[in-house]
């Protein structure tokens, strides 16, 4: 038991975790920023394709 409570009392360095998390998070507003400025485009070219598949489908 002894061994266990001086391992258990041990400091753990959590400066890389640390690094690591704070990285990530400091991307994640500008993938928010990308993904909702291609949402408009995706959809126009959606609506675009749809309209023409119907469209040469109807046609025939």
């Amino acid at each position: 038991m002894d061994v266990l409570a001086s391992h258990a009392s041990a400091a753990i360095n959590t400066t890389a975790i640390t690094e690591s998390i704070s990285s990530i998070t400091s991307i994640l507003p500008s993938m928010e920023d990308m993904v909702s400025a291609a949402i408009g485009p995706m959809m126009t070219i959606g609506i675009a394709m749809f309209c023409l598949r119907f469209f040469d489908a109807w046609e025939q």
